[in-house]
């Protein structure tokens, strides 16, 4: 009942390309995969269920061409550096995702600091965040997440379990004022003095 058609799909390239919006897909099996390959797309993306089907993501990257997202959710310190190190054999550019895979995830839970590792395993990180509110991923991004994943919805009240721990509209309009406002914050590593510091000093 929720599946898109193919039809679809091509509705949503056409749509991204316009709005100029990245056209990012997830392929759950080999089929998907085949299918996204022919579309043009400007990264695909492994869901952390997925991070260790290895079978999948060897299919899926032999045939598309673009950078790839992996999200990390539900595995252990020792079970992502096997699969970076997998994941590392391919050629396609690649991220990784700090991701708790709960819906929605309690704060004590998030472990943001876990990004710092990240960073080594990977070339770029980010975070997929499914806690309520926007606090997180602009942590995130201020310990170095350049991709910042959330789940959009209309009504957190639908049925579903990724509603409860998605933002509506306006709160996603809030995520990206607020990392925006980050950026702004986190300036350069230089220290610069500005001309009101020249006034008071």
């Amino acid at each position: 009942a929720l599946e898109l058609s193919d039809h679809d799909f091509g509705v949503l390239e056409q749509e991204a390309h316009r709005l100029g919006v990245d056209f990012i897909v997830t392929p759950f099996d080999h089929v998907s995969a085949d299918f996204v390959s022919g579309l043009k797309l400007d990264a695909v993306k492994f869901s952390s269920a997925d991070l260790t089907n290895w079978p999948l993501i060897s299919h899926a990257l032999a045939r598309i061409n673009c950078p790839a997202i992996f999200s990390t959710g539900m595995w252990d310190d020792a079970v992502i550096r096997r699969c970076a190190k997998f994941i590392g054999t391919f050629k396609n550019r690649y991220a990784m995702l700090l991701c708790q895979s709960t819906y929605p995830a309690p704060p004590d839970a998030l472990n943001l600091r876990y990004l710092e590792t990240l960073k080594e395993l990977a070339p770029l990180v980010g975070y997929s965040g499914h806690e309520h509110g926007v606090q997180a991923s602009v942590l995130a991004y201020c310990l170095g997440a350049c991709i910042i994943e959330k789940h959009i919805t209309r009504d957190i009240y639908q049925p579903g379990p990724d509603h409860k721990a998605s933002l509506i509209p306006q709160e996603f309009s809030e995520l990206v004022r607020q990392l925006k406002l980050a950026k702004t914050m986190l300036g350069e590593n230089k220290k610069v003095v500005t001309q009101a510091e020249l006034l008071n000093r």
